[in-house]
């Protein structure tokens, strides 16, 4: 079952990831299809046939993980807008590291966290 929930949280990163960044272009069948298997493994958790499901504490605290995403991503923005106002100038460069932190380092480590997570428990 434990795979499940690597497959869920990954699933569900990578639709987030896809739809806040439009880095990765997902088509429509495919990520209703992905939000299908999402809710699946998500219904499975609350059924719990396997009575091997992580607790339902430990499953929120992943999925609130995963929606940090949205955080992240217009806290970043707002971070940014807020920086040029003060400053009134535009580092580009500074601006864009900024960016590629957030969206592929940040991204990776709250997917390991969770994968650890899932794992120990």
């Amino acid at each position: 079952m434990k795979i499940a929930y690597v497959i869920l949280f990954g699933l569900l990163n990578l639709l987030i990831f896809s739809s806040i960044n439009k880095k990765i272009q997902i088509g429509m069948n495919t990520k209703i299809l992905l939000m299908i298997v999402v809710v699946a493994i998500a219904i499975l958790h609350f059924v719990d046939f396997y009575q091997s499901a992580i607790a339902s504490d430990i499953f929120f605290i992943l999925l609130f993980f995963s929606l940090l995403f949205f955080v992240f991503h217009y806290g970043s923005k707002l971070a940014i807008t807020f920086a040029k106002i003060v400053t009134n100038k535009t580092d580009e460069p500074l601006y864009s590291f900024f960016g590629h932190w957030i969206s592929y380092i940040v991204y990776p480590l709250i997917y390991i966290f969770q994968i650890a997570t899932i794992i120990k428990n």
